[in-house]
């Protein structure tokens, strides 16, 4: 029953009265019909595996058909198999390279070479709780909550233009957000600070979104000075302080 429900009715989840997983929106497990028109759900529960094919009929609607049930060594979990055209392989890695590289846990990719799981990581240069300073930039300022990063720029969280002249920001503080809110910097949030489009594609830059985006930055404006102080007092000699100042 929580198969059907939940694979063939869109908006209905699991996770709707919950802030500690990622979901919600009842989009992401019927993603399979983003790509084509069929997919299995291999759902194994109590020592018992049931198959089942998710399918778009003639009416183009969403059915949900059981094939098997079978027992089963395998722990309680969910499988979900989407056939991919040999052809879209490369598109679906770089995709993947590109989202996962914000999980904390990250999946077990296979079919990647090794300069692309380079591309998982992210080397820091700074970093604090719930913030990070990239050594290499990325397109913008990047807001990661539950594990999907979202650019935006100064201007969205009114940094720029007329919205900081507006009394804000104390004296000189606007000024000092600026330098830091670039493209380097990756901003961690939990699950509910930030509001998100429908698509869940882009944020929402409500009053809520703002205001936590604005609380984040002046903690990392409070602690960026101690963590460069810091890896400065690590160099030996002029040289490395130098060269540290080269790369800052």
């Amino acid at each position: 029953e929580e198969i059907r429900e939940v694979f063939a009715m869109y908006g209905e989840s699991t996770k709707r009265n919950s802030n500690e997983q990622i979901g919600m929106l009842g989009l992401g497990s019927k993603s399979g019909f983003a790509y084509g028109d069929s997919f299995m759900i291999h759902s194994f529960i109590n020592g018992e595996a049931h198959a089942y094919s998710a399918f778009i009929d003639e009416s183009k609607l969403g059915q949900i058909v059981q094939l098997s049930v079978s027992t089963t060594q395998e722990k309680n979990g969910l499988e979900i198999i989407i056939p991919v055209c040999e052809d879209d392989l490369d598109e679906f890695r770089e995709k993947a390279i590109k989202l996962y590289r914000n999980f904390k846990v990250k999946p077990v990719i296979h079919g990647l070479g090794d300069h692309e799981r380079d591309g998982l990581e992210m080397p820091t240069m700074f970093d604090g709780d719930g913030w990070k300073y990239l050594k290499e930039s990325e397109n913008n300022i990047t807001a990661v909550m539950g594990g999907i990063g979202y650019s935006f720029d100064k201007y969205d969280i009114g940094l720029m233009g007329d919205k900081w002249k507006e009394g804000t920001f104390k004296e000189g503080e606007a000024e000092s957000l600026r330098q830091i809110a670039n493209d380097h910097l990756v901003l961690e949030f939990e699950i509910g600070d930030l509001n998100v489009t429908a698509s869940r594609e882009a944020l929402e830059f409500t009053k809520h979104t703002i205001k936590n985006i604005l609380k984040k930055l002046r903690k990392v404006n409070s602690e960026l000075k101690g963590k460069v102080e810091e890896s400065f007092g690590d160099c030996e000699t002029l040289f490395d302080a130098k060269r540290l100042l080269g790369e800052i």
